[in-house]
């Protein structure tokens, strides 16, 4: 899924509303640094925890 806020792009990490996280989740806390693949760009980006609840609304 493609989901986009302006220039940022939103990666959401999750195994449906379960209790645990997804092991993506403590591979990204280890290394921030991705690699984002839109169509045919390719994006390096460094990934950041949205922890404010402001924010994730």
């Amino acid at each position: 899924m493609r989901a986009v806020d302006d220039r940022r792009y939103i990666l959401v990490v999750s195994m449906g509303g379960a209790p645990k996280n997804p092991v993506c989740y403590y591979n990204l806390k280890a290394d921030l640094n991705v690699e984002i693949r839109d169509q045919t760009n390719v994006f390096d980006m460094r990934a950041r925890e949205i922890l404010d609840s402001e924010e994730k609304e």
